[in-house]
């Protein structure tokens, strides 16, 4: 594998303001016919992802003002699989449908229509991306961005917004309750900042959701690792605008390999590999992406000239298997922070941007009611779990299926034997199913999961 070249920089492009919503593209100053609240509800948003940012923005559309504070400067990388899927574009066009116009319009999207899922023994299934959702709104339904581009993108917005104060480079070290709410002790800072109600939207295994949320932990069955490396001169695969999952061996099962194409050319590999998993196996995760791209009969050609862009970047994933406590007195967690992460394709962004709206909605009716205590704050915890329960639900049956070595080889087993046979109908209609655990349990899903036919 060739060295590492010069890091990817950003080709970030201003978005042209949408003309349809005077809060999501207002100037910085103020406007009379704004209606601001008559006291300012002091909250404070950690972490400026597509998360945080979405939860700043929809508090905006509601009239509340807050803080959005992150330690980095945008844009900034960030370990990510770079895919922006179906529920993500919906989230976009609910909060104002000119921001999907304004993404679309970027030279660094591309339109993914379809990925490819690659058995260990070479097998594959095409899977056309096609959510009937979108196409009701006529959205597309999958695009590929790199998360340093889309996240300063979305950020644009809360950065023009007169109710949003955004603080970038600015490092919270701790935080911890006080009389009024929060205190926030900054980096480089002597005197600690207050807030009385608190977003954390600060990425998986988060130090201060830990100090602050019980019950974050890193579980391993119910957490994984990724690494995210960046390539140029990779060959593209066989059918433009096409990502691929490369489903591991059963060693490193339940996992894989993700290649996702960008429109500069450059490919995004990201590998994901679940906690007990990678601690049995003991290896880098450099060196199992290196090792599984030199040896993987349809990847070996394409990337042996390829030059990897800048530095791999780790991270940790909580997956949504598994129930966490995201509430407390005051206090709502969002999107990987949150455990939100779909353990089936490892995507985090929608269940993020959707989360972050129903936080800033719980803070709305917290605010009106003038309630904070961790009882009330807890109708969030509810009203996410039944709005992403759906989403979740495939994940949470693979992590049955691969629960311990011993199911894991029998079930991989039983899907190496099958791959062939599988119908990507079928699996599309798993995949955008309204109600995915009625399909799962319907006799007529399996005769035509495998079915002679592929779809």
């Amino acid at each position: 594998m060739a060295r590492p070249a010069a890091a990817h920089t950003p080709k970030f492009t201003i978005p042209v303001l949408c003309s349809s919503n005077p809060i999501l593209n207002a100037k910085p100053e103020r406007h009379p016919c704004y209606l601001y609240p008559v006291a300012d509800p002091n909250i404070t948003i950690i972490g400026a992802g597509p998360g945080g940012t979405y939860a700043a923005l929809r508090l905006a559309q509601l009239g509340l003002p807050c803080t959005l504070l992150d330690r980095a400067q945008f844009p900034r990388n960030k370990a990510c699989g770079d895919i922006l899927t179906s529920n993500v574009l919906r989230a976009l066009h609910a909060l104002e449908p000119g921001i999907v116009d304004d993404l679309l319009a970027q030279p660094w999207v591309k339109v993914i229509s379809a990925s490819a899922f690659v058995s260990v023994r070479g097998d594959q299934i095409k899977l056309p991306f096609h959510s009937p959702a979108n196409a009701v709104l006529n959205l597309p339904s999958c695009l590929s961005a790199r998360r340093a581009d889309f996240d300063a993108f979305l950020l644009g917005y809360a950065r023009r917004n007169p109710l949003v104060t955004l603080c970038e480079g600015t490092h919270v070290r701790s935080v911890k309750r006080g009389e009024q709410g929060f205190e926030l002790q900054l980096q480089g800072q002597t005197e600690a900042m207050q807030a009385a109600y608190l977003v954390l939207a600060t990425g998986g295994n988060s130090k201060l959701v830990k100090d602050l949320v019980d019950g974050h932990k890193i579980d391993a069955r119910h957490t994984a690792v990724g690494l995210r490396a960046y390539f140029e001169h990779a060959e593209a695969a066989t059918e433009p605008g096409m990502s691929e999952f490369y489903l591991f061996d059963r060693k490193r099962m339940p996992g894989g390999l993700y290649v996702t194409p960008f429109a500069d050319g450059s490919v995004n590999v990201n590998l994901v590999m679940r906690h007990d998993v990678f601690e049995r196996a003991r290896q880098p995760l450099l060196e199992v992406m290196n090792a599984y791209l030199d040896s993987q009969p349809l990847l070996k050609d394409r990337f042996s000239g390829a030059k990897m862009i800048g530095n791999p970047e780790g991270a940790t994933l909580f997956f949504g298997t598994k129930r966490r406590p995201i509430s407390g007195a005051g206090l709502l967690v969002v999107g990987d922070a949150a455990g939100l992460t779909d353990a089936t394709n490892a995507n985090g962004i929608g269940h993020a941007m959707l989360s972050g709206g129903m936080a800033a909605e719980c803070l709305q009716k917290a605010i009106g009611s003038g309630r904070s205590d961790a009882e009330f704050m807890r109708q969030y915890d509810l009203r996410v779990q039944e709005r992403l329960q759906n989403a979740l639900y495939p994940g949470k049956v693979m992590n049955l299926l691969f629960r311990n070595p011993l199911f894991g080889r029998l079930s991989n087993g039983i899907l190496e034997s099958a791959f062939k046979r599988l119908n990507s109908k079928a699996i599309g209609e798993l995949v955008y199913s309204p109600k995915t655990a009625r399909t799962l349990l319907s006799p007529s899903f399996y005769l035509r999961l495998f079915s002679k036919e592929k779809g």
